[in-house]
């Protein structure tokens, strides 16, 4: 049991930074200084390197299901006597159903015409974040109108009350994916770090889409098609990244039918078409109808004085050219070719899942290489939906892919003693040494990998249902 032991010594660990860092407490105006942050950021880097240590241990563990599943519990049990304290989305979370519960608003009122400038729920979330309104979906919105219902005016009551209802949804998650593939799949899930630090102790709404994948994955694995599909629509209900597996899942059952005769080039130029022209739409058309506005703001806008793009490929030259060059509309253009490349990634993941009978394996490909090499804004807790299916990838991802998860949980030492330093140069450099730690080690892992596997085989992952 040492993997438990490891996992329980790095979740109290946690307590450390979390109870200075409280979201609902620590202020800009209370920050520690550079030397005390620099402290606190050790102790979570000793935090994770021990649930990493007990990740990767448990996962060759050789335990049962149910003895999976009580590790997690008690690890992840301990693991939330930590307050949230890395990320304000819990906040926002409680401060929308805090103006649905209370002043009956719907979610798309922005909060600051809601509630009263005095409100606790509203002041205490960052300025920028004040008149916004929720860009997730109805199904989580009216999770949020609950436990705001239950929570009443007891902020810290109900993040604790999110905190458990992540820690259920994450042992149902690591349940259904040990059923489709084995009790490995539920320690992979539950001991992650990104599941402790993300997924329990700062309790995001990715964990319900998790849940969703597991019901999409276990239902494919017993050929229950429909089933499968119908969990991946739901998931839509939850907020709109839900939309990248169901897309790669309706052009696969669309190609499966004539996979056989399609050439992966003829599908890679066609894609390209495609994406090129939808990308092209989607710039074009909120010019001739403003309200489409809110429907293409993924393409962006070349004025924006502050783009969308963290911890990515992209956002290494958006940075250069938007903030050191100052040519914004270079720097738009980049990422319109990211976002037609996402497009045509996404399509050839669906063909291949269509030719080589891999649904599975390809649906966790899929969503590995599109957030390591073509997501523009990447945040830790948008890998949780893949440890569901992460027992699927090919070896010779494996490696790459546990490295990813680790330095993703990893880049919160650089917040947590410089986020409220507004100096530029101390935004660029942390932005830098962010992406810079997030993405390279993954990436050039995983290009060693495969151009060793490329020189020994064919490239066709082995079909796993």
């Amino acid at each position: 049991m040492l993997a438990v032991a490891l996992a329980l010594a790095g979740a109290v660990l946690l307590w450390l930074p979390a109870f200075r860092y409280r979201i609902d407490a620590a202020t800009c105006a209370s920050w520690p200084s550079l030397a005390a942050g620099a402290g606190y950021a050790a102790a979570y880097v000793a935090a994770v390197a021990l649930l990493s240590l007990a990740w990767l241990r448990a996962m060759s563990a050789g335990w049962s299901l149910r003895r999976a599943l009580a590790a997690g519990a008690l690890v992840h049990a301990v693991a939330i006597v930590a307050p949230p304290f890395a990320s304000n989305d819990p906040l926002f979370y409680a401060a929308i159903g805090h103006s649905m519960s209370t002043a009956h608003a719907s979610a798309a009122t922005p909060l600051s015409s809601v509630l009263s400038p005095g409100d606790h729920f509203l002041t205490v979330l960052p300025a920028r974040w004040r008149g916004g309104t929720s860009p997730y979906g109805a199904g989580f919105d009216q999770l949020a109108r609950a436990v705001a219902t239950v929570g009443g005016e007891d902020l810290g009551l109900q993040l604790r009350a999110y905190q458990v209802i992540n820690v259920i949804a994450l042992l149902a998650t690591a349940a259904l994916a040990g059923l489709a593939f084995g009790p490995p799949a539920a320690t992979l899930v539950l001991f992650a770090p990104v599941a402790v630090v993300d997924g329990s102790v700062n309790p995001h709404n990715d964990v319900f889409i998790a849940l969703l994948v597991a019901a999409f994955a276990l239902a494919r694995s017993r050929r229950r098609e429909p089933l499968g599909l119908a969990a991946l629509i739901l998931a839509l209900a939850i907020k709109l990244s839900a939309a990248l597996l169901l897309a790669f899942e309706l052009l696969r059952l669309a190609l499966a039918p004539v996979a056989q005769r399609l050439r992966a080039s003829t599908v890679v130029l066609v894609g390209s078409a495609v994406a090129v022209s939808a990308v092209a739409a989607l710039v074009v058309a909120p010019r001739i109808w403003p309200t489409l506005a809110a429907f293409t703001a993924l393409v962006g806008d070349p004025a924006e004085t502050s783009p969308h793009f963290s911890r990515s490929w992209e956002g290494l030259p958006r940075a250069l050219f938007t903030f050191v060059l100052h040519v914004p509309s270079v720097s738009w253009a980049i990422g319109l070719v990211f976002r037609a490349a996402s497009g045509v990634w996404i399509l050839y993941a669906a063909y291949r899942a269509a030719r080589d009978r891999a649904p599975l394996a390809w649906a966790a490909i899929a969503l590995f290489v599109y957030y390591l090499c073509l997501h523009a804004f990447l945040q830790a807790w948008y890998l949780i939906p893949l440890l569901a299916l992460a027992t699927q990838l090919p070896p010779y991802m494996t490696r790459p892919f546990k490295i990813f998860v680790v330095c993703l949980s990893l880049y919160y030492a650089l917040a947590i003693p410089l986020d409220c330093d507004e100096r530029p140069l101390v935004i660029g450099v942390k932005e830098l040494a962010e992406a810079i730690l997030v993405v390279l080690p993954a990436f050039f892992t995983l290009l060693f990998a495969w151009r060793r596997r490329a020189r020994a085989s064919d490239g066709t992952p082995r079909p796993v249902s």
